[in-house]
This record gives C-alpha cells, structure tokens and sequence, in this order.
C-alpha cells in the first residue's frame, strides 16, 4: 500500500490530484499475474474523493488469483471501499469498459459496478436489463450482471444515457 499526497500524485498517474489518497496493489508473490490496483481519494478534480480498481485481464490471471474477479469479492471490496471511505464516486471495471466511454470530466464513469453519491439523478427506466440497482445509506450502486469480465457495451453505454451524458 502506499500513501499519495498533493505532491506526489505522479507517483500514481494523476498530476492534478488535489487531495490525499491510498493505492493498494495485490499480485501473487511469483509475480506470475498482473496486479489488481486499488486508488482510493483524491484522484479526479471533479472527484476529489472517488475510487477505482482497475483489474487485469482474464489472460493475464493465474488459477490462483482468478478468485479476485469472482463478482462476490468484487461487490465486498466496493461495499468496504464505500462504507469506510464515502466517496463520491466508485467503479470496479477494465480499461475495455472506460475505452467505451468519451468522458468528459464531472461525469461518473461506469465500470461493472458503478457507485455514485446520492447527489446525482439518472433515469432507472433507461437502464439495461442487467442492471441491479442497490440504494446505500448515502449512494447507489449499480452492478451490470454477475460476469465483471464480461459486461456488454450496450450496457455500459446504457447506463452512461440513463446518467443524462450522451452516448
């Protein structure tokens, strides 16, 4: 785990983080898979308390750290990440899903499970049919499916129209 601040946000990739965070990395000791990176804080001027877990892909896995993408540890690590660090924002995808999306900034980027602060409006009937949407104390979390890996693009794109941001 290390600890990021203002000053050293290119240690992360982010030159513009205005606040402190933490990155967490979990690989195999033998170095025979990818990491999976956690950043959570002060990433995003327009987010400056949001998180994202950013995965390897299937290939780059091994039998002992498939486990990781299995949709039930994916949810706890977002429900932990949320309940003990009220961000405003946080999403659990690959770079194929944030490839889909033409972001601009303020806007929430949608991963397999997106969360977001009770703050912002979408359209429950613009959803696609994958989606489960769970109302938290202070969010919404929307999960597309039980497959991480495996999210549709329409679906991703479905989301992004039912937050109001074109597509």
């Amino acid at each position: 785990m290390k600890i990021f601040e203002h000053s050293r946000s290119k240690e992360v990739g982010y030159s513009d983080t205005p606040g402190p965070g933490y990155s967490i990395g979990l690989s195999p000791e033998d170095g025979t898979a990818r990491r999976i990176i956690s950043r959570v804080g002060g990433l995003e001027t327009s987010a400056p308390n949001s998180v994202r877990v950013s995965l390897p892909t299937e290939k780059q896995l091994t039998d002992s750290t498939r486990r990781l993408l299995d949709p039930d540890i994916g949810d706890a690590i977002v429900r932990v990440i949320v309940k003990h660090w009220d961000p405003d924002r946080a999403r659990w995808s690959i770079g194929d899903y944030r490839h889909l999306q033409n972001r601009s900034k303020g806007e929430v980027e949608v991963g397999w499970e997106t969360y977001f602060h009770s703050g912002v409006t979408f359209d429950r009937s613009k959803l696609p049919q994958s989606a489960v949407v769970e109302e938290l104390p202070i969010g919404t979390l929307v999960r597309l499916g039980d497959k991480p890996m495996e999210v549709a693009a329409a679906d991703i794109v479905a989301v992004r129209a039912a937050l109001g941001y074109p597509v």
